[in-house]
């Protein structure tokens, strides 16, 4: 009896490490509220569910065109219950840029969770990228939109 009650507590405590462990590398977005203090989390499989926008882009720092893809501020807004409004997006390493409403687009700017059909390291930008089709719209390449593509993104402050 003793030998199953051993057999089972390890097996217990087995199963909770490694749903502990799942949970704890599970990357995403917390959504935070100004006004009321709330906020909610995004997992990266939710990002993953939501439609994704995908174009070629050079970016400021990537000289050949890639290809990014991920949901759009917008629908990540909406899916959190968010009005488009004023934003703060803070990185991992709490760098933080803000963008009017009026810069956030139906189908851009996009929250890249791939950059060529892979996900993206903290290491290179990732694992969230808030990106613009810079090659598509001249309008796009000047330095305040390279101001809005913050990499590393980790925190959406909503105003």
């Amino acid at each position: 009896m003793m030998n199953l009650l051993k057999k089972f507590a390890f097996s217990f405590a087995a199963i909770c490490l490694f749903t502990t462990q799942a949970t704890a590398d599970e990357k995403g977005i917390t959504i935070s509220f100004a006004n009321s203090g709330k906020s909610i989390e995004l997992l990266d499989t939710e990002l993953a569910r939501l439609p994704q926008v995908a174009f070629e882009t050079t970016t400021p720092w990537d000289a050949v065109a890639r290809r990014f893809e991920g949901p759009t501020l917008k629908s990540v807004l909406e899916a959190a219950n968010a009005e488009v409004s004023n934003l703060t997006l803070v990185a991992l390493n709490d760098y933080k840029i803000q963008i009017p409403a009026e810069h956030i687009k139906e189908n851009w700017p996009i929250v890249a969770r791939l950059r060529d059909g892979a996900a993206m390291s903290v290491r290179d930008k990732g694992p969230y990228w808030v990106l613009f089709p810079f090659d598509s719209d001249k309008e796009l390449q000047n330095e305040l939109y390279y101001s809005f593509s913050i990499w590393q993104m980790a925190k959406i402050i909503v105003e």
